[in-house]
Parts: structure tokens; C-alpha cells; sequence
């Protein structure tokens, strides 16, 4: 499965009928891939422009999340599952298990989170 490459960009796009500005997210060549709206119901209106810089900020931060992944990687052998081995593998100096079960509940977001991005379970 692939994803559209950054650089992504946001420009505001257009102003409604409602008041609420559109915004456009471009891809490297200038091309609309998406567009984030200013509003969703009568009621609730989400800040479009803040949901469209989540958007083309996307590649960067799956980048960004498997570089630390890596990074980890290099230090320690990562064992599967979601337990305290998995954090002594990487900070055996944690030495607290509240602590370490924290840090293995983080590792564990963050692999499960690019995994889910690739479509992978």
C-alpha cells in the first residue's frame, strides 16, 4: 500500500457559503489530493485549516516515527509483544517496572501506529 510522498501543502482553498474557508492539500507537483472543510454539521464546526495541516504534516510524522523506530532498532533486539522485556530490551537501565511498562505501552503505540498507517495488523 502506498501513500502519497510529502512535501504536502495546505492553501486555503475557498470561502463558503457559511463563512467557513475550505482548505486544499497539494501535493509536490501542485496537484489537490485533498481538501478539509470548514465545518461537518450545523453544529459542530472542526478547525479546517488545523485538520488539513494534520493531514500534509501525515509523511512527515510516519517518516519521523519510523526513523525512531530504527533508531531504537539499532540499540536492541525488540521482542513481540506488549511487556516489560520489550522496554528492558531497549533501556535496561530502567529498572523500575511501572516505569518499564510505560515505555513498552509507548514502543508498542508507536510500532502498532506505522503498522496500522501500512495496512499491516
Amino acid at each position: 500500500m502506498a501513500h502519497t510522498p510529502g512535501p504536502l501543502s495546505v492553501k486555503r482553498s475557498k470561502l463558503s457559503i457559511d463563512g467557513e474557508y475550505d482548505y486544499a492539500i497539494y501535493n509536490e507537483r501542485d496537484r489537490i489530493i485533498a481538501e478539509a472543510y470548514g465545518r461537518t454539521s450545523v453544529n459542530s464546526r472542526p478547525d479546517a485549516h488545523a485538520n488539513a495541516l494534520l493531514f500534509a504534516a501525515a509523511p512527515d510524522l510516519l517518516e519521523a516515527c519510523k526513523s525512531v523506530w530504527d533508531e531504537i532498532a539499532t540499540i536492541a533486539v525488540l521482542p513481540e509483544g506488549n511487556n516489560a522485556l520489550f522496554a528492558e530490551a531497549v533501556w535496561p537501565s530502567v529498572t523500575n517496572l511501572a516505569d518499564r511498562k510505560h515505555l513498552a505501552r509507548a514502543l508498542q503505540t508507536l510500532r502498532d501506529t506505522v503498522r496500522k498507517v501500512e495496512g499491516k495488523p
